[in-house]
């Protein structure tokens, strides 16, 4: 089970939605295996459901470029989905850090408070769930810069596009050259512009599959700015673990 719900107001240029995750199933048998994918976005999760061994349970996840799969996970997690951009400063590290990778918050924000999970797990609405996120993230905010209008503009291009945008035309709307771009990118976003490309077209083309559009796979290639059929059965096997035609199969 998944839902989404917006930010305050004040947090809307930084913050694309906060997320409640949690299992329904009542045995092992019956939960199913989940399948993250990437999507250009780093987020901040707080596990309500911290297992013995764990010494924390609060996690700065950086942005992905590879799947994570998780079998039979039955745990509660409550989350922040950060606007590609945006999350470095919030965090206060350079994204590349955190690149497919999940490490404790109090090891890269100890500002967002180390409490909040616990105090999550005692409120008993999924709404004041995500107020005390949402109030935690606005004292954050009272601290930091505003994110680069740049890069801002650049996320935009390519997102606007589709990922088909050269970087030519990315680094002229960030004003930037190739090379600094690049280095903005990984900093702010986590990735290179033309991985961040290859996340979003794979992003618009999951939405095709999902919303049941695609007449043939070699259509959907060329609509989605792939060379070819097996250049976009290539890219998405590496992205999501399986193929378009698996994928399309398992969400009917």
């Amino acid at each position: 089970m998944y839902i989404e719900a917006p930010p305050s107001s004040s947090l809307r240029r930084w913050v694309e939605c906060l997320w409640w995750r949690g299992a329904a199933a009542a045995s092992a048998a019956e939960r199913e295996t989940t399948r993250v994918l990437p999507d250009g976005a780093a987020d901040i999760i707080f596990d309500l459901t911290p297992r013995p061994s764990e010494l924390t349970s609060a996690f700065a996840v950086g942005t992905m470029t590879k799947p994570l799969v998780l079998e039979g996970d039955t745990r509660e997690f409550v989350g922040v989905r950060f606007r590609p951009g945006c999350a470095a400063r919030f965090l206060g590290i350079p994204l590349r850090e955190l690149t497919d990778a999940r490490v404790p918050l109090h090891d890269v924000q100890p500002s967002i408070g180390s409490d909040v999970a616990e105090r999550l797990s005692f409120e008993t609405t999924l709404a004041a769930k995500w107020q005390l996120v949402d109030d935690e993230l606005m004292r954050r905010l009272a601290k930091i810069d505003e994110p680069d209008s740049r890069i801002e503009a650049a996320v935009a291009v390519l997102v606007r596009s589709g990922g088909r945008a050269t970087v030519d035309r990315v680094a002229a709307a960030a004003n930037m050259t190739r090379q600094h771009l690049r280095r903005r990118f990984l900093d702010d976003v986590g990735t290179a512009p033309k991985t961040f490309a290859r996340v979003i077209r794979f992003q618009r083309l999951l939405d095709t599959i999902r919303r049941g559009a695609v007449k043939s796979w070699a259509d959907a290639a060329l609509e989605h700015g792939y060379y070819d059929q097996a250049h976009m059965i290539g890219d998405f096997r590496e992205l999501s673990g399986t193929t378009p035609d698996k994928f399309h199969s398992s969400n009917r």
